[in-house]
């Protein structure tokens, strides 16, 4: 998703979008994008995972939240990269506690145990209390969709969400920023 650095000059003299490359450890952004038509939300999810697998924008999390006619909301969380990094890491560490603590048969169970707790803890994902709040505010038969990352391009980025309609409820981003994106995301495609 956009980072406040590289998006410091989002367009060239002649109104193109400049490609410019940021650094590989840029903090990851959040963006909260609402949608009067989910399919819009899970088009733009789909689009960004595009950018994500041609290591144009590193995707970290995604989250739908839908709100049905009852004012009941339905969570749908996407796996990432953080999530595997922190799962993977919690596995190894708990396979050699558990191997430490039990022996090889119970060292194996038992790490796989401490693995999955440990995964969860790294968790560096969306917090949960932003994603709850948000929920409750939704208007009914909206879905709003969660985005934590940072872009290697901003173009990409800018050209991405002119493709949709939506609004910027929540972000991380600048000011400035917010306000390209959104005005990106009101422009006609």
């Amino acid at each position: 998703m956009p980072s406040e650095i590289s998006n410091q000059s989002l367009g060239t003299a002649s109104g193109a979008s400049a490609g410019i490359s940021v650094n590989e450890e840029q903090a990851s952004q959040l963006i909260v994008v609402t949608f009067a038509d989910a399919s819009q939300a899970q088009e733009m999810y789909d689009a960004l995972v595009a950018l994500d697998k041609k290591d144009l924008v590193s995707l970290k999390d995604a989250v739908f939240v839908s709100k049905n006619a009852e004012g009941e909301y339905e969570i749908d969380e996407k796996v990432h990269k953080e999530k595997k990094t922190g799962t993977g890491k919690g596995a190894v560490l708990g396979v050699l506690v558990g191997l430490a603590l039990g022996g090889p048969v119970l060292g194996l169970a038992g790490g796989a145990v401490v693995g999955r707790l440990i995964g969860k803890r790294m968790d560096l994902g969306i917090d949960a209390g932003t994603i709850h709040a948000i929920a409750n505010d939704l208007e009914t038969g909206h879905t709003a969709l969660f985005i934590l990352g940072y872009s290697k391009y901003s173009g990409v980025v800018l050209d991405t969400f002119r493709k949709f309609q939506g609004h910027i409820v929540e972000t991380t981003l600048d000011t400035d920023v917010r306000h390209r994106l959104q005005r990106a995301l009101d422009s006609e495609g």
